[in-house]
C-alpha cells in the first residue's frame, strides 16, 4: 500500500481543530468515512472534507466501509470501546488521550491490538512538537550528558468532573498524561514518585510531585488548575551535565551550553544561549502552529510507520504507563506516603 483508507469515529472540537486539518496535509491519506453521534456534525465534517461516507453508528461504518485504519477522538470510553472495535475489525488504531477509562481497560487495549496483530498509537503529540523535538535531538547528540533534573509546570483554568472522574483523577487522566508521557519521553520511566495536593475549591486544586526515573534524574512536577483557560502556562527546564535547556509554552527554547559560545576581548561572557523562537511569519509548512506543537507530525508518524509495518511509537502500552503514573500520583496524596511503579505494567 502507498495510502490508507482512513474512518474518523468523533466529530467533535478537537478531532475538528487539530486532527482533520492536518490529515488534508498528507498525502499518504485517504479519508473515506466519518461518524459521529451527531448526525449534522458527521455531515458538516463530510461536506467540508469531501468524504463520501458519514455514518452515526461506528459498528455500521465499520461493517460496511473497506478500511485500513482508524482516529477515534470522544471520552475515554469511546475511546475503549471503539478503538477495541476497530482493532477487532483488522484496523490500525490512532487514538487520543486517555485511550480508555481506567489503566486496566488500556492494558487490554494494548492486548487486543497486539492479539489482532495491528498498530496502535495513542495521541501524546508533545513528543512531535517542534521544541521538544529539538530538546530530544540535543539528549540523542550526547554532549548535553545524562539528564539529571527535570522541573515541569504545566497549568490551566478551573477543571470541573468529566466522563464520571472525579476532578484530581481527570485532571491527571486527561491533561495529566500529556506531562507523564513526555517525561517518559525524556528521561525515561518514573520508577518513584510522592505527590501532595492543595486545594482552594472542587475545580481549583494543584499538585506538587517530586519523582525518580530510570536514567537517575530526579525532578518536579507542577501540575495546577489554580490559574486561567486565557494564560495557558507549560513550562520546562533538564539540566545535564554542565548544560540546561528551557521550553516556554512549546514555543521558545533556550539551550544554556557548558561554556558561553561567545568571547570578548575585554570580559566574560555568561548566559550567552543558543535559541529557537516560534515566531516571524505564520506559514502553511514548518512553522504552522499544527506542526510546532505536534498535531501534524504524530498523525504523519503512525501513517508512515504503519505503511513501513513498524511499531508507531507512543504505543498503547504507553498510553497505559502514563495513566498509571496519574493513578500513582493520587494514590500518593490519599496515602501521604510515595509510591514506587514497577517496571512490570501488568503489576
Amino acid at each position: 500500500m502507498d495510502t490508507l483508507r482512513f474512518g474518523l469515529i468523533g466529530c467533535g472540537n478537537q478531532a475538528r481543530t487539530n486532527h482533520l486539518p492536518c490529515l488534508a496535509f498528507i498525502p499518504e491519506v485517504e479519508l473515506a468515512a466519518v461518524c459521529d453521534l451527531h448526525e449534522d456534525l458527521a455531515q458538516a465534517v463530510a461536506r467540508k472534507y469531501g468524504v463520501g461516507a458519514c455514518y452515526t453508528d461506528y459498528k455500521r461504518m465499520l461493517a460496511k466501509e473497506r478500511l485500513d485504519a482508524a482516529i477515534v477522538v470522544g471520552p475515554p470510553e469511546v475511546h475503549a470501546e471503539a478503538g477495541e472495535a476497530c482493532l477487532r475489525a483488522g484496523l490500525h488504531l490512532f487514538v487520543e488521550k486517555p485511550c480508555a477509562p481506567t489503566v486496566s481497560q488500556a492494558r487490554h487495549l494494548a492486548q487486543v491490538a497486539r492479539d489482532c496483530g495491528r498498530h496502535g498509537m495513542v495521541g501524546f503529540q508533545k513528543r512531535f512538537s517542534t521544541a521538544y523535538s529539538l530538546v530530544k535531538s540535543l539528549l540523542d547528540r550526547g554532549e548535553f550528558g545524562k539528564p539529571s533534573f527535570i522541573d515541569v509546570k504545566f497549568s490551566q483554568g478551573a477543571w470541573d468532573n468529566r466522563w464520571g472522574q472525579s476532578s484530581l483523577l481527570g485532571l491527571l487522566m486527561v491533561q495529566g498524561t500529556h506531562v507523564f508521557d513526555l517525561i517518559r519521553f525524556l528521561t525515561g520511566d518514573i520508577e518513584e514518585l510522592y505527590a501532595k495536593c492543595g486545594q482552594r475549591s472542587e475545580a481549583r486544586f494543584g499538585f506538587a510531585v517530586t519523582f525518580e526515573t530510570s536514567c537517575g534524574a530526579v525532578g518536579i512536577m507542577n501540575l495546577n488548575s489554580f490559574e486561567s483557560w486565557d494564560a495557558f502556562d507549560e513550562r520546562l527546564v533538564l539540566s545535564g551535565e554542565g548544560h540546561y535547556v528551557t521550553v516556554d509554552d512549546m514555543l521558545h527554547l533556550h539551550y544554556y551550553p557548558a561554556k558561553s559560545w561567545a568571547e570578548l576581548p575585554d570580559r566574560a561572557v555568561i548566559n550567552a544561549s543558543y535559541d529557537w523562537l516560534a515566531s516571524g511569519r505564520v506559514l502553511p509548512g514548518d512553522n504552522h502552529s499544527r506542526v510546532l506543537l505536534g498535531y501534524q507530525g504524530q498523525l504523519q508518524h503512525f501513517v508512515r510507520c504503519v505503511l513501513a509495518r513498524v511499531a508507531p511509537s507512543p504505543s498503547l502500552d504507553d498510553g497505559a504507563e502514563a495513566m498509571r503514573i496519574g493513578e500513582a500520583i493520587l494514590e500518593s496524596v490519599q496515602s501521604n506516603r510515595p509510591v514506587r511503579l514497577s517496571r512490570d505494567l501488568n503489576r
